[in-house]
């Protein structure tokens, strides 16, 4: 989520890493860089040299509204202000998370957009969290309204069918067995509708904008149980430059929310920052 003033781009597809992402019809987002967080004084162009690039490169799934391969949504618009002030080079690159959860522990990317934190993942250590959550994620099993499937009975009984989209593994978190994977969260609602499962267990909020859009499904026709909540970050490599980043994340995340600008942009994409808010970054 990082911006400076030259190009933005995208590349779509698969790459066999980030060493060639700088080739093909991939664009630079820009934007400028702003100051550190848990330092008292601001971060100044000469205080940053010793950061080995001057390019912040950003990992993203591609989540329409949030992170869309256009180059528009709310975690680019939220990062873009975080950094902005230092005039170091925000590059985004689109990947699928767990793709870019590996680049990131190997060093081959700066930051991913939109992790747990690092005490609810399997990658503890291998990444950095902390500070503001750039959001919640709440955690839905979702059933057809009329279904007499919750999710105590899809969690225990045997036989039951259910599906979530393929890369954003649940089974630790709600220790249950992985079963099928869907490459979008569209398939999966076809999956309800066909009654190929049981229930779908998916981020909720993400869930209900596909149904809102949607000519194939309704909203009302659907029932969402909460199982789960967990707070989403901005996640930096774990070395010397990765804690850099972190510290101006953290500061600049608090100097937005003091100032209402996080409010101005979740309702510029009708998120409500009021359940960011208040949810307690050391609980989640």
């Amino acid at each position: 989520m990082r911006r400076l003033s030259s190009a933005l781009g995208w590349r779509h597809g698969a790459m066999r890493g980030l060493a060639s992402l700088a080739m093909g019809g991939l664009l630079q987002f820009a934007g400028l860089l702003a100051v550190s967080a848990e330092i008292e004084s601001d971060i100044t162009p000469s205080a940053l040299a010793h950061v080995e690039s001057v390019r912040l490169t950003v990992i993203a799934d591609d989540w329409q509204d949030y992170s869309g391969r256009d180059g528009r949504g709310l975690y680019f618009d939220v990062i873009n202000e975080v950094f902005a002030g230092q005039g170091v080079a925000l590059e985004y690159v689109h990947q699928p998370i767990r793709r870019a959860i590996e680049l990131l522990k190997r060093k081959e990317a700066d930051a991913v957009l939109g992790v747990w934190h690092h005490r609810h993942s399997d990658h503890q250590g291998e990444y950095l969290t902390g500070g503001l959550p750039l959001d919640v994620e709440i955690v839905s099993a979702v059933f057809p309204r009329e279904s007499d499937w919750n999710w105590r009975r899809l969690r225990s009984e045997t036989g039951a069918r259910y599906a979530w989209v393929h890369g954003y593994d649940y089974s630790s978190a709600l220790e249950i067995p992985r079963q099928a994977r869907v490459p979008a969260s569209i398939n999966g609602l076809r999956m309800l509708q066909q009654n190929h499962i049981d229930g779908f267990i998916d981020d909720q909020f993400y869930l209900q904008k596909v149904l809102r859009r949607s000519a194939e499904f309704s909203l009302s026709d659907y029932r969402f149980e909460s199982i789960l909540i967990r707070n989403m970050y901005l996640a930096f490599r774990n070395d010397s430059d990765g804690q850099k980043w972190l510290a101006i994340y953290q500061k600049n995340m608090q100097r937005l929310l003091q100032q209402g600008r996080l409010h101005q942009l979740f309702n510029k994409w009708q998120l409500d920052y009021e359940q960011v808010k208040y949810r307690n970054p050391e609980d989640y």
